[in-house]
């Protein structure tokens, strides 16, 4: 983009009300929890957050991220607008821009870190939490375990079964993000029990999703 068109596109920017702003942001907001397959709700403050999809481990996780991926790439597209990387299409409205650039922006994420799965399958690094790899797969699992890709539709299917428990989204969590039960224990302020406890009702849940053998 030309420095003529960015200074066009800025103007068009700053003369966008407040109001417009708030619903060209909804719509971003509904765009991305579709994208992730996930759901908007509102927490105890009124907040947006998104429950469930593809958040709790892998490219769109917090610990991938670096924070919460509603807010993380409705940043990335609305800079994108401000630093000329993408055109405000003129036959768009503000929020139709938002809504075609979403996408675009989560497969660019998606693309970023399946290359870096790549970097570490070469440095010999697993896929799969090694606390869920150690604790939950058994040892047949272990065995099959010959793609990264399977691994992660199990750790997927792990994810889909704690949706909508927030113990168990906390535990599967804590567990993707850790590199040991210790760790997992002291993040959750868990007892041997406790985790013993929340493993099998996650096991329960996955039985149920039909977990697939690879």
């Amino acid at each position: 983009m030309t420095r003529r068109k960015l200074l066009e596109q800025l103007k068009r920017l700053s003369e966008v009300g407040r109001s417009q702003w708030r619903t060209a942001l909804s719509v971003l907001m509904l765009e991305i929890s579709l994208l992730l397959h996930g759901k908007l709700k509102e927490d105890e403050s009124g907040k947006k957050v998104l429950v469930g999809g593809y958040t709790q481990y892998g490219a769109h996780s917090e610990y991938t991220l670096g924070g919460e991926a509603l807010y993380h790439y409705q940043g990335m597209v609305v800079e994108k607008l401000y630093d000329g990387s993408c055109e405000w299409k003129p036959e768009n409205s503000l929020e139709e821009q938002l809504k075609e650039m979403a996408g675009p922006v989560i497969d660019a994420a998606v693309k970023a870190y399946r290359h870096r799965q790549k970097q570490d399958e070469r440095l010999g690094v697993s896929s799969t939490p090694v606390a869920i790899d150690a604790d939950w797969l058994s040892e047949d699992e272990r065995l099959a375990e010959s793609s990264s890709d399977s691994r992660h539709m199990k750790w997927e299917t792990i994810c889909e079964a704690a949706d909508g428990d927030r113990e168990l989204e906390a535990f599967v969590q804590a567990t993707g993000e850790s590199k040991s039960l210790k760790e997992v224990n002291e993040r959750l302020k868990l007892k041997d029990g406790d985790r013993d406890r929340l493993m099998k009702r996650l096991k329960r849940k996955v039985k149920k999703k039909k977990l697939p053998k690879g």
